[in-house]
């Protein structure tokens, strides 16, 4: 027990020293930890000082800054007031330059107009007073369109230019034309030149002679029955009626009546019928048997088929309408009509009638044949109407008058006259020289030729010229196509013997085709035409003996042929590599053969074959194939 005691000393002195050095490693380490954070704090404290210095500092800048801003803001608004005065003053002397510029402009373009007008107006004012200057009146509205384009010179020029037609076709001929006719349907075109006693049909369509035919007579009117089939013509000098077939140029009937004078012809719309009015009775003839139908007696040398072609309209005391077939008689209008000239309407609705009474008065009157009513015509009492049509819708009527004064002896062909048919009022007056006149079917134009050389469009909306053609000769007689967009005109030419027929196109301004046969100083008749497969060349033949092909795009001649003597007739081959002609010399030059025929080869213009015949050679042509030919 003695001995554990040190031990136990030992242990308790162990324990004090790990007890103190713990204590002091405790306390050495808290004191580290106190040291750390009063390092930290003071790192602290010094980051929130720079901190806060850093805001105070940015606090200052802002001021600087915001204190600045404000300055430059002042200037800003300084400024823009500035830039605002100066931009009012400068847009205040733009406006005055521009106000200044624009008067002087307005100056200049009303100067500029009132030269543009003034070149105008003399277009216009030699357009109306010189037909026959119209190329000169269209340079000089284009010339002040040109220099001065204002709408009003612009519309002048489209005024002017209004007025150009198109001319499609001319047909020219040795003599004068006698009589002409064109057919309802817009196939044919027939002309009497009574120097050489033949009657032409052409063919406007295929642009070829489909036939010509010799009569020994002279032919005062030429019409076509409603088909087309048929040519009716009336020989003045002979007081005859004789009615062809078109295409062979067969006389089918002939007719001359007892003692009378021929006042109207006419083919019902079916062909079956023939009507002969003179001045005392209306005769009905079957046409194809030649046979007498009936007949009835009339006041006035007038009658009309009915649409169906099977029944007559006649003035006889009174207008009455007769059925061919039954006999039967409906009485339209009881009074008692007399006059110059009884016109019935296309639709057989209306009457005209033209009188002369005991008072020494024209009297103008337009009868309705469903009412009986009678429409007096507005129109001074002195004038006689010479040529008169309907439109056809009825709606209106026109006519060419002569003013006769006794008081003053004046005659002359005075004015063209146009009335509505319903009231009775003029709607269109036109104091010049007429010669013939006719509405389109389609009702949209009337057109009148004049004694100025002049044709003549009007629209019948408004009653506005739209179309003027001039022309080196007087035009005697005009007809539109079924569509109203084509127009013939017929030139006599009387003063030089080689008259002329045009087809216009009035729808469009430029020209297209002129061709004359010859261009010799005295041109021969035209004798035949025919027109190649492609219609890029037509054929032309002549009494000189000539043939000629021309370029229908500009009318240039492409080549020409020596037949020898008379062309009477030409063919071209359905491929156009051939071209035959017929001839007829009569009398025969010395170094011709009689009536030679010939077959050329147009690659080459060899003949290939050559004929002669003691007949005349009328008509030929080729079989479809090519392969014969008929002549």
């Amino acid at each position: 027990m003695h001995n554990r005691k040190p031990i136990y000393i030992i242990l308790v002195c162990s324990l004090t020293i790990i007890v103190l050095t713990a204590t002091f490693l405790l306390l050495t380490e808290q004191r580290r930890l106190v040291q750390d954070n009063l390092e930290a704090q003071s790192r602290a404290d010094a980051a929130e000082a720079t901190a806060v210095a850093a805001l105070n500092q940015r606090a200052t800048v802002e001021s600087l800054a915001q204190s600045s801003l404000g300055t430059i803001e002042a200037e800003r608004s300084k400024f823009a007031d500035i830039e605002a005065e100066a931009i009012s003053i400068a847009a205040s002397a733009t406006a005055d330059a521009a106000a200044y510029a624009a008067q002087e402009s307005l100056s200049i373009t009303q100067t500029q107009e009132m030269l543009a007008y003034e070149l105008a107006l003399e277009s216009q004012v030699l357009l109306n007073e010189q037909p026959k200057q119209f190329e000169r009146s269209v340079l000089l509205a284009v010339e002040a369109a040109k220099r001065f384009p204002t709408v009003g010179t612009v519309q002048a020029v489209k005024d002017v230019l209004n007025l150009l037609p198109r001319h499609e076709k001319r047909i020219s001929f040795d003599h004068e034309i006698s009589a002409f006719a064109y057919s309802p349907n817009d196939e044919y075109v027939a002309v009497w030149d009574y120097e050489s006693d033949t009657i032409w049909i052409y063919d406007v369509r295929r642009e070829h002679v489909v036939s010509k035919f010799t009569y020994d007579g002279s032919i005062k009117n030429l019409n076509f029955s409603l088909t087309g089939n048929y040519i009716i013509g009336e020989d003045w000098l002979n007081d005859l009626i004789i009615v062809w077939d078109v295409v062979t140029g067969t006389e089918v009937f002939q007719y001359t009546p007892d003692n009378y004078y021929i006042s109207h012809v006419a083919i019902s719309s079916n062909d079956k019928y023939l009507g002969v009015a003179t001045v005392e009775i209306v005769e009905l003839w079957e046409l194809v048997t030649g046979e007498k139908i009936a007949s009835w007696p009339i006041d006035e040398g007038e009658f009309a088929f009915s649409a169906d072609g099977e029944a007559l309209f006649i003035v006889n005391n009174g207008v009455h309408r007769w059925e061919i077939v039954s006999g039967s008689n409906e009485s339209l209008v009881n009074d008692e009509i007399h006059g110059e000239k009884i016109i019935f309407s296309p639709q057989k609705n209306y009457l005209f009638q033209s009188e002369y009474r005991f008072d020494y008065k024209w009297h103008h009157n337009v009868w309705s044949l469903l009412t009986g009513d009678v429409v007096s015509l507005r129109q001074p009492k002195s004038a006689r109407l010479e040529k008169v049509v309907f439109s056809s819708d009825e709606r209106f009527l026109a006519a060419i008058s002569t003013e006769i004064s006794a008081a003053n002896g004046t005659f002359g062909f005075d004015h063209v006259q146009v009335w509505d048919v319903e009231s009775g009022q003029l709607v269109l007056v036109f104091e010049y020289e007429g010669y013939d006149l006719a509405f389109s079917p389609d009702n949209r134009y009337l057109a009148v030729s004049l004694s100025d050389d002049t044709l003549r469009v009007w629209n019948t909306v408004n009653w506005q010229e739209v179309k003027r053609i001039g022309s080196d000769e007087r035009i005697m007689e005009i007809a539109f196509s079924s569509d109203g967009n084509q127009l013939i005109a017929v030139q006599p030419n009387w003063r030089n013997d080689n008259g002329q027929l045009d087809v216009w196109d009035i729808n469009v301004l430029q020209t297209e085709l002129h061709i004359r046969h010859s261009t010799q100083p005295q041109p021969r008749t035209l004798t035949d035409v025919a027109f190649f497969p492609d219609n890029k060349v037509v054929a032309t033949g002549g009494q000189d003996g000539t043939i000629h092909l021309w370029n229908t795009a500009d009318g240039s001649e492409v080549l020409t042929l020596d037949h020898g003597d008379e062309v009477s007739t030409i063919a071209i081959s359905p491929d156009g590599q051939f071209l035959l002609s017929g001839g007829a010399n009569d009398p025969p030059r010395s170094e011709s053969p009689p009536n030679p025929i010939r077959l050329w080869n147009l690659n080459d213009l060899n003949q290939v074959f050559t004929m002669t015949q003691n007949a005349h050679v009328s008509n030929s042509s080729f079989s479809p194939d090519g392969v014969y030919f008929l002549i």
